[in-house]
């Protein structure tokens, strides 16, 4: 996991090295069949409040369960990554790089670089 502008470090004995991203809320405190005030004032944090509707990702669990403090709910990483490419996947190599964008949070930069460590595993 790393966050925008860092490298994604590729260990030399991985083949099959692919991306993603996802985003995950945290709750500050508990809620059940939240409003949509309830909703906002209950998160802890995530990098925007402009994407994917955070405030229904929160709302419809709650209608089912209690949500408590510490709680997280992650989103799914959408269709587009690499593996699922039909019929030649492609898998990141050395020195590609890789930009992934949630819609109204951030652009991602990242670079690959081969592990420096090449020790034994």
């Amino acid at each position: 996991m790393v966050g925008s502008e860092k490298n994604i470090i590729k260990p030399s004995f991985m083949k099959q090295l692919d991306y993603e991203a996802e985003l995950a809320v945290a709750m500050n405190r508990e809620v059940k069949n939240a409003t949509s005030k309830e909703t906002e004032s209950s998160i802890f944090g995530y990098t925007s409040n402009r994407v994917l509707n955070v405030f229904e990702i929160i709302r419809s669990p709650s209608d089912i369960m209690t949500l408590e403090p510490s709680n997280s709910i992650s989103t799914d990483t959408p269709a587009g990554v690499d593996f699922a490419i039909k019929p030649n996947p492609r898998f990141l190599q050395e020195d590609d790089l890789v930009e992934i964008e949630i819609e109204g949070i951030e652009i991602f930069k990242d670079r690959v670089v081969e592990d420096s460590n090449k020790g034994n595993r």
